[in-house]
C-alpha cells in the first residue's frame, strides 16, 4: 500500500467519525442519579435531553459517564445561552450545591439565574446548578 492510499484510508476514517449517527438516548451517569436522555444534545458544557415529559438539562461537570454508542448531537452553546433562548417565565425544578425546590425561571444575567420563588425573587449562580428540568406548565384552562 502507497503513501497516498494511507492518507485516503485515513482520511476515510476521519470523516466516517463524524458523520456518525446521533444516539436516540443516552444514560448520563451522575454523582447523585442516572438519567436516561432521549434526543440528547451536547452543548459545551451542558447536556440536555427528554427525560419523561421534562427536558432535563445537566452541567458537564456534574456528568461522570455517558453511555451510548456515539455522542449526542453537538452544539456550540452554553448552558446560559441555552437557558437565555427559553420563553420566559419557564418552571423549573432546580437542584443545586445546597437547594432543591420549584421556581419560575424569569431571566438570565451574567452568570446568574433570576428565579421566582414561593417566598420572594432570587438570584442563583449558573455554576451552583447540579441539575435542573424544564416542567411544562399546564395551560388547558386558559
Amino acid at each position: 500500500m502507497g503513501t497516498m492510499d494511507l492518507i485516503t484510508e485515513l482520511e476515510n476514517e476521519f470523516a466516517a467519525l463524524n458523520e456518525s449517527p446521533a444516539p436516540s438516548q443516552v444514560l448520563v451517569i451522575t454523582d447523585e442519579a442516572e438519567y436516561q436522555l432521549r434526543m440528547p444534545q451536547l452543548g459545551r458544557d451542558f447536556l440536555a435531553g427528554m427525560e419523561g415529559a421534562v427536558v432535563r438539562v445537566l452541567p458537564l461537570s456534574q456528568a461522570l459517564e455517558i453511555k451510548g454508542s456515539y455522542l449526542p448531537i453537538r452544539t456550540d452553546r452554553t448552558l446560559e445561552e441555552f437557558l437565555t433562548r427559553q420563553r420566559t417565565p419557564i418552571r423549573l425544578k432546580l437542584t443545586t450545591s445546597d437547594h432543591s425546590g420549584n421556581c419560575w425561571l424569569l431571566n438570565v444575567q451574567d452568570g446568574w439565574l433570576r428565579v421566582a420563588l414561593e417566598k420572594g425573587l432570587s438570584w442563583v449562580p449558573i455554576g451552583s446548578i447540579r441539575s435542573l428540568e424544564i416542567v411544562p406548565v399546564d395551560n388547558s384552562n386558559h
